[in-house]
């Protein structure tokens, strides 16, 4: 009896110690550690970052979302509010009964939950907490141990320590998985019935609560036959029963009420939740899983990245991406409501938003609808999740109007609740708690619109909605004209120069027996132009001319040096047979006999064009340049299809007028024969027998011990000159960014290669800039999206650097951007050229900006585009420049790429591409701060009503014919069109050659060349008012610029407005070969149908 009270007395001191122990150690974990927050991870913030384990990305701001990875877009996130209280209910009684009354851990539900299992027979309630799951839902548990159970205790009460009870289920319900990389309990709603949180019934409610912890259990969707779908459906059924009673025990619904919730058999209904993703997040997306980040990862030790809790810093500026949307969507939903092309919407959910901004475009639910004492449509309201929309009556008379007929007809499928709509909002700000909204149509008519500066990518519309199929990078489209300028730079660059004259009738091109008949772009047209205004007016012939004789002006050695580049020159060592032999198999190139008269014929032809050029006598220099040797002549008529003025021009060839002249040789062999003299036979325009005679003599005979198939031969040959051209061409073009495959044909300039919007904006910025780009995780032009990223602990584990190199000089891009300026101020832009323009900060003053760009449409109208730049501020040279740009690239078109015209309407670049492409433009001139940079007090400036561009090589200004772009000597600003003088070495223009040439005549010496003057001003200017936000675009234009064709009405606008300078000749009248006769191409639109 001793011993034992003795064991009794050390038990109990033994168990007092412990006491006495026990009791710090409570106060550490239960009071004192719970108030800790030693990582700062309990708050909100981070809390919902760390929810789904996501990698987020930013814009380059680093701080506003662009979106996130893994399951950002497979969650709708739902505030505790928006909750029904049957879910949050029938989770407590299921899940935690104890849950307000504990502090995150309970010894009475541990308990319970053991002995509940115990009479069960298996392990059907958890001892943890629903804040204990909460824990183990956000943070994980690294493993099953002691240790990691403690510190999920301690996490739980710091969980309850710095968040109320109803923000712990609000994450918790949020985050619960339910299939695939779905979560939370909206997208639980909507996969298993096809239903918003609010639409649920009591048994649904009851059922999604029960089935949080392993909703694979009870899905009928996943399962791979029909027996184990009855197995799931028969679990569900069990779990709902158990929920449902479990809410009767915790009086949260009546018995009545559970028994009319099990009446009816719950009815399944699988809704989809996988939203689309940003085309942005697509490209991110390919970048991060490519080789370069693989490795950076692994060396990192991130085998997930989409689960790293990374964050992602894009070049992509939020400012410059809302203006591309706002401008695509507002110029693709206008061409179709005005043509009366509306599109019910085909969404099958309404989007879910908190706010929303002026602009935004957003499906929507109709929540109700008022009518007027006729029943017809008067207003309706819809629901966007927590935001609501209103479209008042008047928004509904101007949908009429835009739409052509009765709205009650045109809704009547959605005129109901619950349909979806599509809409746009018109005001930021609410009224009466209703967004603003007026209705709009279904995309049909889709595009694209993409901007990059300095390598870096700074806004991409991939489409309407900018999800789904990307439209900037991966729709490969044929672009139009806006090619020619590659050109144009790639001729600058071999020694052409910007007033050069070109071909621009003579419309027949042959490479080996194919022959290519070029319609001009348009009737009304000059038959030599310049090359800048063959941009300016986006000419056909003149631009094809140019390519077939792009090579001309180079010397021998760089001939050689790029027929080596491009795999043509004959390589060391080569045998005479080899290189014909590889000439013939991969080029399509056979040197026969007759080909070597063809290249004695052409030297001699070059040489009497030349010869007739120095004695000015450029007409008749021209008909010879145009003669072809003839070779292949009677195909050539076959495919020019008896048209008279193409099959003259195939006539007018060597091989024709060489029989000629052998019957005028023979009969003079008869003393009788009275012949007119030679000079008199007019063979084609200026081009007499005389001249043919001349050439004749001048023809070298073949010489049988030359080789032809030397270099100094080879650029005499026509066709192997052509071919190397086409092949230039392609190769320059993927040097500055064309990574598609490209045919090497004539018809090239045109656009006749499907390329990417994004690749030819990138090649745009490398003609202006003349560099091409590359960031560390790329290479050479392709563009960059990734600034940064850091890894979860903030850490940055890469950071992008950008370096260029130079592959176009300054003289050739000063004269590409006079070029592609002209386009806004003398050509195919112009409708656009007084709506580019930056106000300054008071808003007093407004001058025109110095935008640059190129039209493209396909002969067929399948596609429409605009492509150009902004210059930006450069502070080294204190004014806009072109060393910098922002480039940018437009278009519009169907998916299905059928045309865009139908009847008497089209819709061309101008109409298409352009509009959407300004609006951007005009928007991000302002997002680059340029307001703020420029003087707007300077005198020049605001005299010329013009931010100039500054240009390196600028000597003054010419005056240019209308129809040709030739310069006019001496001319006045009223007899022709503006155009900067750029000094290139080795031009000087005609203008200046004249006004050199009198002050030497007069002074006896010429001791400088003058350089041309600037028009004077006259007297007279106009002062207008600032155009204010609510100003629509075709109102401002006047009120801006007031541009018409008369170009030179060049005063500001606004307090100080200088003398206008005199008026400029007028444009051309535009016309177009496809439309019909009287047709304004103004106007060109097509009407749209849905299919």
């Amino acid at each position: 009896m001793r011993l034992l009270k003795k064991l009794l007395k050390i038990v109990a001191a033994f168990l007092l110690v412990g006491l006495i122990c026990c009791i710090p150690a409570y106060i550490l974990v239960f009071k004192i550690l719970p108030t800790q927050d030693p990582d700062n991870q309990f708050n909100r913030a981070t809390i919902l970052q760390v929810l789904s384990g996501e990698t987020r990305v930013y814009y380059d701001d680093g701080e506003q979302l662009l979106g996130a990875f893994f399951d950002a877009n497979h969650r709708v996130y739902v505030p505790y509010g928006d909750i029904p209280a049957n879910i949050v209910n029938a989770l407590i009684a299921a899940e935690d009964a104890g849950y307000w009354n504990h502090d995150g851990f309970s010894i009475y539900g541990f308990t319970r939950a053991m002995v509940s299992n115990l009479k069960s027979g298996h392990m059907r309630q958890g001892g943890s907490t629903l804040t204990q799951q909460t824990v183990k839902n956000i943070f994980g548990r690294e493993e099953r141990s002691v240790k990691e159970k403690g510190k999920e205790l301690i996490n739980a009460l710091r969980m309850e320590n710095h968040f109320s009870k109803e923000d712990i289920l609000e994450f918790y319900l949020n985050q619960f998985h339910v299939s695939g990389t779905g979560k939370g309990v909206a997208i639980a709603a909507q996969y298993f019935f096809n239903k918003e949180l609010k639409d649920l019934s009591l048994a649904e409610c009851a059922f999604i609560a029960g089935s949080v912890k392993g909703p694979f259990n009870y899905d009928p969707f996943i399962q791979r036959n029909a027996e184990r779908r009855e197995k799931a459906l028969k679990r569900g059924v069990e779990r709902l029963n158990y929920v449902l009673g479990r809410m009767v025990e915790e009086k949260y619904i009546s018995q009545e009420e559970m028994d009319e919730a099990l009446a009816r058999p719950l009815e399944f209904n699988h809704g989809n939740f996988r939203f689309s993703v940003s085309t942005m997040l697509d490209r991110i997306e390919e970048k991060l899983d490519g080789e370069f980040f693989q490795k950076r990862f692994e060396a990192e030790g991130i085998e997930d990245w989409r689960k790293a809790q990374l964050s992602i810093t894009t070049t992509i500026d939020a400012r410059s991406q809302d203006a591309a949307k706002t401008a695509l969507q507002a110029n693709i939903s206008g061409l179709q409501m005005q043509l009366g092309g509306f599109v019910l919407p085909k969404a099958q959910f309404a989007n879910r938003a908190q706010t929303a901004r002026k602009g935004d475009y957003l499906y929507g639910t109709v929540d109700s609808i008022m009518v007027d004492e006729k029943g017809g449509l008067k207003a309706l309201t819809l629901s966007f999740g927590q935001l609501k929309g209103m479209v008042s009556e008047a928004s509904v008379k101007d949908f009429a109007k835009k739409a052509g007929g009765d709205v009650n007809k045109i809704l009547a499928p959605q005129l109901k609740k619950g349909a979806i709509l599509l809409v746009s909002v018109t005001d930021s700000r609410t009224v009466d708690g209703f967004a603003p909204c007026q209705i709009e149509t279904e995309p049909v008519l889709q595009g694209g619109l993409f901007a990059i500066r300095n390598g870096n990518v700074v806004a991409s519309q991939g489409g309407f909605h900018n999800t789904g199929f990307d439209r900037s990078f991966k729709a490969v489209r044929q672009l139009g004209s806006s090619w020619k300028p590659i050109l144009y730079a790639l001729a600058l660059k071999y020694h052409w120069h910007y007033l050069d004259m070109l071909e621009n009738d003579f419309n027949v091109f042959q490479f080996v027996n194919q022959f290519y008949f070029p319609r001009p772009d348009h009737k009304n047209k000059g038959d030599e132009v310049s090359i800048a205004w063959s941009a300016t007016r986006s000419e056909n012939i003149a631009s094809i001319w140019l390519l077939e004789h792009l090579l001309d002006k180079l010397s021998l050695d760089e001939f050689n040096e790029i027929a080596a580049e491009n795999g043509y020159a004959r390589n060391e060592g080569e045998e005479t047979k080899k290189y014909f032999e590889r000439l013939r198999d991969k080029f399509g190139l056979i040197l026969k006999e007759d080909t070597k008269r063809e290249i004695e014929f052409t030297k001699a032809r070059d040489a009497l064009a030349e010869r007739y050029r120095n004695e000015g006598r450029d007409a008749l220099a021209r008909d010879v340049m145009n003669l072809r040797y003839g070779t292949f002549n009677d195909v050539a008529v076959k495919q020019a299809k008896k048209d008279a003025k193409i099959i003259g021009f195939i006539n007018h060839n060597y091989k024709r007028y060489a029989e000629i002249l052998r019957e005028r040789q023979a009969q003079e062999l008869d003393p009788t024969a009275v012949l007119p003299p030679l000079d008199s036979v007019v063979l084609y325009n200026h081009f007499t027998l005389a001249d043919m005679k001349r050439l004749s003599t001048m023809i070298e005979p073949v010489d049988s011990d030359a080789d032809y198939l030397d270099a100094e031969h080879l650029r005499f040959w026509p066709d192997f000159r052509r071919s190397l051209s086409f092949a230039e061409y392609a190769r320059f073009a993927r040097e500055i960014g064309i990574k598609q495959k490209l045919q090497k044909v004539f018809s090239m300039p045109l656009g006749v290669n499907d390329i990417t919007l994004a690749e030819i904006s990138t090649a745009y910025q490398t003609l202006l800039t003349g560099k091409v780009f590359k960031c560390l995780d790329g290479d050479w032009t392709d563009p960059c999206f990734i600034k940064e990223i850091r890894n979860r602990d903030g850490k940055v584990i890469f950071r992008n650097k950008t370096e260029s190199k130079s592959v176009l000089g300054d003289t050739i891009t000063s004269q590409m951007a006079v070029m592609l300026h002209s386009v806004f101020v003398n050509g195919t832009a112009r409708s656009q050229y007084g709506n580019m323009t930056v106000t300054s900060p008071d808003s007093t003053i407004t001058l025109r900006y110095p935008a640059l760009g190129k039209t493209g449409t396909t002969n067929d109208y399948r596609n429409v585009a605009f492509l150009g730049a902004l210059p930006t501020y450069v502070n080294e040279k204190n004014g806009i420049s072109t060393d910098s740009v922002v480039a940018i690239g437009s278009y519009v078109g169907f998916d299905d790429n059928k045309p865009l015209k139908s009847g008497r309407t089209r819709i061309a670049g101008a109409s298409g591409g352009l509009p959407q492409w300004a609006d951007f433009a005009k928007k991000e001139i302002d997002i680059l701060g340029i307001p703020q940079k420029i003087d707007f007090l300077d005198i020049s400036m605001l005299a010329a009503g013009e931010v100039p561009l500054v240009l390196p090589n600028e000597r003054g200004q010419l005056t240019v014919d209308p129809m040709s772009g030739s310069v006019i000597a001496g001319g006045s600003a009223e007899q022709g069109r503006p155009l900067p003088w750029i000094d290139v070495p080795g031009f000087t223009p005609p203008q200046v050659q004249s006004a050199a040439a009198e002050t030497a005549a007069e002074n006896g010496i010429m001791v400088s060349l003058p350089m041309p003057a600037t028009a004077p001003a006259e007297s007279t200017a106009t002062v207008q008012p600032p155009a204010t936000d609510s100003t629509p675009p075709s109102a401002t234009a006047g009120v801006q610029a007031q541009v018409t064709d008369n170009v030179a009405d060049n005063g500001a606008t606004g307090e100080g407005a200088q003398p206008a300078q005199p008026k400029a000749a007028a444009m051309p009248k535009d016309d177009d070969w496809d439309l019909p006769a009287g047709f304004d191409s103004k106007n060109a639109f097509v009407p749209i149908e849905a299919e």
